[in-house]
């Protein structure tokens, strides 16, 4: 998924997308921009390029007509890299609130899959996990039933001594833009520092 704050620059990525070829004059990726205007194609591309409202528009709107893919949860589970393009530009007061809302979307859905993985491996299940606190919760999520365990947890049934765990699901999120000043607090680079430690 690549984000950016307008239409002309989303065609541009999905032209540059486009220009990548091999030797043959193949193209090596797919890419579509998508908006309530640009319907999503059903065979899902490999980059998806889109502005924050455009795709919150869609997601919630008419994307369920395109396949579980355009819905927030089959969306949460499809993208694995998310690109924000003009980042320094996008945490402004303008875009903020769609792309926090896609960013939360996004981090939810990474949570809840690193829980599934976490009941199957320990034994548990979402009841006992909602119970535990924040921080036990937090360590699950952030270093899978290792650091769950390490941070004081004990299951219900003991876990073997040479078990296995993860992989975990991983996200991987990419802040793009020319200048990212983190003088204060509220800058753009401390703001995705303190949101996107990792």
């Amino acid at each position: 998924l690549v984000l950016c704050p307008n239409g002309p620059l989303c065609q541009q990525v999905v032209s540059a997308v486009h220009g990548l070829r091999d030797e043959a004059g193949n193209s090596l990726l797919t890419a579509a921009q998508v908006n309530s205007s640009n319907p999503p194609p059903f065979d899902a591309p490999d980059i998806i390029v889109a502005t924050p409202a455009g795709l919150m528009t869609l997601l919630n709107g008419p994307g369920s007509a395109y396949g579980r893919l355009w819905t927030e949860e089959g969306f949460q589970a499809w993208v694995k890299h998310v690109v924000l393009d003009e980042a320094d530009l996008m945490f402004t007061h303008a875009y903020s609130k769609p792309v926090d809302r896609i960013l939360q979307m996004l981090r939810s859905g990474d949570r809840r899959r690193v829980e599934a993985k976490l009941y199957e491996e320990l034994g548990i299940d979402d009841d006992l996990f909602r119970h535990l606190p924040r921080e036990l919760q937090v360590a699950g999520w952030t270093g899978g039933a290792p650091a769950l365990l390490k941070a004081g947890f004990r299951p219900p049934n003991p876990v073997a001594p040479d078990a296995q765990f993860g992989p975990y699901w991983r996200r991987q999120y990419i802040f793009v833009a020319a200048t990212m000043p983190s003088v204060t607090f509220n800058d753009v680079g401390s703001q995705i520092q303190y949101r996107y430690p990792q």
